[in-house]
């Protein structure tokens, strides 16, 4: 077996919308804290960033198809 301190687990795309919302953020990464605790020592997390060419268009066709739309970040 791989020792807890050999293993990252990663929390993203982290982005707020009205169906992801802060509260769904840290009630899911609670939930899934309190699952992995104990086998993993350490965790990314990666916020959502609208570089790049694709990222943006990826965002504005989630928006698209979800009916969430995502707020501009200043």
């Amino acid at each position: 077996m791989v020792p807890p301190s050999a293993i990252l687990w990663r929390y993203d795309p982290v982005f707020l919308s009205s169906r992801y919302s802060r509260e769904h953020h840290e009630r899911t990464f609670s939930e899934l804290a309190g699952q992995l605790r104990g086998r993993v020592d350490r965790v990314a997390c990666s916020f959502i960033t609208e570089y790049g060419r694709r990222v943006k268009p990826d965002l504005r066709l989630y928006e698209q198809e979800s009916s969430d739309p995502i707020p501009e970040v200043a």
